[in-house]
């Protein structure tokens, strides 16, 4: 491991532990190069991890001032699974599936993709706990004339790495909304919240490197405990 890794490794179990808390200033670059014992460079780099993992936001003139790490970072661009994300964060993490079976085209996808009406679709339900928690409730329909099947010991581990690794996929691209809507009936349940409160969404359509739609999912997430982040540069 590097040494900028250490630093930030160090730096964020300081933050998540309440050394330095939410809201505050860390150390200086040059208190932190004495602290560390390294270059400014290295410093930078060791910032620069945790800025893009979202514990720090970088004020010039003021210092590195430290975030709110109860909220959970999600990318909005690219396209990553949620195993690959939990592994990046280091979250403590399980997936339970409580639906798996075949269906019909649901008819909202026959408006947006030009398909056979008599498709059928995979529609998968996984309840995602992190730190024994439900955070994520996510709604899959996957194209079966693409993924024949997806077995419960595939759903509860990564869908992804199945359909590349095992199934010779190659995942390309996807069109993402975001928005807030009013909880549902399965929300309320898991999330424990009620009919009143809302839910952030996450819809994307996702297609494979020769532009063939597979897969449509629905991300419910809490509105209270998750951010989604990305770096934008002019």
């Amino acid at each position: 491991m590097k040494k900028f890794e250490r630093i930030y490794q160090d730096l964020e179990a300081k933050i998540k532990s309440g050394i330095y808390p939410t809201s505050t200033l860390l150390p200086s670059e040059n208190e932190l190069t004495k602290i560390y014992d390294v270059s400014r460079g290295t410093i930078r780099q060791s910032l620069d991890m945790l800025e893009k993992h979202g514990y720090i936001n970088k004020q010039q003139g003021k210092g590195n001032i430290v975030l709110n790490h109860a909220a959970y970072t999600f990318p909005i661009s690219g396209i990553k699974s949620y195993k690959e994300i939990a592994q990046e964060y280091q979250f403590s993490v399980e997936t339970k599936v409580i639906l798996n079976k075949r269906i019909k085209v649901p008819a909202f996808i026959l408006e947006v993709i030009d398909i056979d009406p008599d498709e059928e679709f995979i529609h998968l339900i996984r309840v995602r706990y992190i730190h024994d928690k439900v955070e994520i409730i996510d709604h899959d329909l996957i194209r079966a004339s693409v993924i024949p099947e997806i077995p419960d010991d595939v759903a509860n581990n990564s869908i992804y790495e199945y359909f590349e690794d095992d199934l010779g996929l190659t995942i390309s691209y996807a069109h993402k909304e975001f928005f807030a809507e009013k909880a549902t009936e399965l929300d309320q349940d898991y999330f424990e919240i009620n009919a009143d409160d809302f839910v952030i969404t996450v819809n994307s359509f996702v297609y494979l490197n020769d532009t063939t739609f597979f897969q449509f999912t629905a991300s419910r997430h809490r509105l209270e405990t998750f951010k989604f982040q990305e770096i934008a540069r002019r």
